[in-house]
């Protein structure tokens, strides 16, 4: 449970500059710096003493006075004491560094520091960052600053001393987001694009009549908790006046698709509603069927209804949507923000577990397609060289027929280098399985997936090596194929058919690897198999690894 409660809390964020234009009042957004990629500010209190949360309170109420003392006796601090909630994200120090992502939670009464850190983070190990302490558990990756006695400052260890270490930048892109939470927005949500790290092919799939939206240097999303009726607000910042008008254009064509969207369920929900009207009444296996059917129409009438009085607003290089939401949905338009602060780190971990489960799969098909390439040609893939020794393509290439690529590798000259005109206009056609999904931002045609090279001569060796000549087959892996990484995830990206792998040197430390999915990498093993291999790892382990034929054998995971 303490666990649970650490990981749920430890999910909100939070930063360590002072904005000028936030009043005094409000410590947790002057925390905020002025260069973060995005932040979500919940007025937690305000949100749970509202009309909207009427229902919910009942039900909370419901319990009866002696089961609310004993939940309150058992949790530290009471979320009654909660006020706000900021969930900052800062832009990363480079590309190969992840985003750093911490909270800061504000109380209504003290906190003893003393007793959370006990219950929350018992193995913690004091930190001086800057002169400030810091409190890291190893163990369940949770790090704590204690800002005050009513502000936490909470987030993975290191993010959390990343973040207090960093240069003091008051003013910047997300600066006007950050004085509009300050007014008294119960929720605000924003967006500092310029600073996210979007690949060029992020919006390929978005029809082109509506990629103007998506050019907007900042985003912010509100919620008015001042009338009974909350209102939601959409703000836009644009790089100039042509841009926005290009926007709002865009916008009006994007409520034009929606509305046409929404025709074809419309249709499917009348047939089911209406097909048997006269027939009786339903049996009762079909009830759910129109009962959902009614619901589904009373729900896509109120969905038309918004869009066709939803008002567009240019105001400057602003573009501004607004609507109130109805009081049948305004329970779930509170819940919702809550509940969005909450879940943030769960949502995240999901999205990183479904990530490195892409991954997994994408390295279980490139080694299954090594074994193909091997039972086919007696050998393992290798780069391509000339006549020289020189290396021309990658062994990425050659894998292309064995991932159902056989079209596109007959489009390479493979007695031209990588970069030749022909087989450059190439690059662009990366297939899927090279992309490792949640990895940061790249080029387009760059991958992180590489096996590692040594040069010749090298002893022991990895499974490739930078010599034309070398004839590997599954003979030479004398360290067994379990025991011998194939394929990893680099944290340098190359272009897929660039003959560039992580170089390995048996005399130097293994560089840097992985940097998408936190914790560690994964690797394809020469028997197919995939694994984890922490960031922790020693370094005769994970040499022991990449070498095939060195006789030494360790436990990686």
């Amino acid at each position: 449970m303490r666990s649970l409660v650490t990981r749920t809390v430890a999910a909100v964020l939070a930063a360590v500059v002072l904005t000028p234009a936030v009043r005094a009042a409000d410590e947790d957004l002057a925390m905020v710096p002025g260069d973060a990629a995005g932040f979500v500010h919940l007025r937690v209190a305000d949100i749970w003493k509202h009309d909207m949360m009427q229902a919910m309170r009942d039900i909370v109420q419901g319990a009866g006075p002696k089961a609310l003392a004993a939940f309150e006796k058992q949790v530290y601090p009471s979320p009654s004491t909660i006020e706000r909630a900021t969930v900052i994200l800062l832009p990363p120090k480079d590309d190969r560094e992840p985003p750093t992502i911490v909270s800061v939670i504000r109380f209504s009464v003290a906190i003893d520091a003393w007793k959370l850190r006990k219950l929350y983070v018992p193995n913690a190990v004091e930190t001086k960052v800057d002169g400030k302490s810091v409190y890291i558990d190893k163990q369940l990756d949770v790090g704590l600053h204690f800002v005050d006695d009513k502000h936490l400052l909470i987030g993975p260890g290191p993010m959390v001393a990343a973040f207090l270490s960093r240069p003091v930048v008051l003013k910047g892109g997300i600066t006007p987001a950050v004085e509009a939470a300050a007014k008294g927005m119960a929720v605000v949500a924003a967006v500092n694009v310029r600073a996210l790290p979007i690949p060029p092919q992020a919006f390929e799939q978005v029809p082109e009549n509506l990629r103007p939206l998506l050019k907007a240097d900042r985003i912010t999303m509100t919620m008015d908790l001042k009338d009974a009726a909350p209102v939601i607000a959409l703000r836009a910042n644009y790089g100039g006046e042509k841009m926005v008008a290009e926007a709002e254009e865009a916008l009006k064509d994007a409520v034009k698709i929606a509305k046409t969207l929404m025709t074809q369920p419309k249709l499917q929900f009348e047939k089911a509603l209406y097909e048997k009207e006269n027939d009786g009444p339903r049996p009762v296996n079909e009830l759910p069927q129109i009962l959902g059917s009614l619901a589904g129409l009373g729900a896509i009438s109120q969905a038309n209804q918004l869009l066709d009085n939803l008002p567009i607003k240019r105001d400057g290089n602003d573009l501004m949507v607004s609507a109130t939401i109805p009081k049948e949905f305004s329970m779930v338009a509170g819940v919702y923000p809550v509940a969005l602060g909450l879940m943030l780190p769960a949502v995240q971990k999901v999205r990183e577990a479904a990530a490195r489960a892409k991954s997994s799969n994408n390295l279980k098909q490139l080694a299954i397609a090594f074994h193909a390439y091997h039972d086919v040609n007696g050998k393992m893939p290798t780069n391509v060289y000339d006549k020289n020794g020189k290396a021309m393509l990658s062994w990425r290439v050659h894998l292309l027929p064995y991932v159902e690529q056989d079209n596109l590798y007959k489009q390479f000259k493979l007695d031209e280098p990588w970069d030749s005109d022909n087989n450059k206009k190439l690059i662009e056609k990366m297939p899927k399985v090279f992309e490792v999904p949640n990895a940061r931002a790249t080029e387009v045609g760059k991958t992180f997936y590489q096996g590692f090279t040594c040069a010749k001569g090298t002893s022991p060796r990895s499974w490739f090596i930078n010599d034309p000549a070398a004839r590997t087959s599954f003979a030479n892996i004398t360290d067994g194929t379990s025991n011998s990484i194939m394929i990893v995830e680099a944290a340098e990206a190359v272009e897929w058919t660039k003959p560039a792998d992580v170089v390995y040197d048996p005399k130097k430390d293994v560089p840097k690897l992985g940097g998408h999915s936190s914790g560690g990498f994964s690797v394809a093993m020469g028997d197919g198999s995939v694994r984890f291999i922490r960031d922790t790892i020693a370094q005769t382990a994970l040499k022991a690894a990449i070498t095939i034929d060195g006789g030494e054998v360790e436990n990686i995971d």
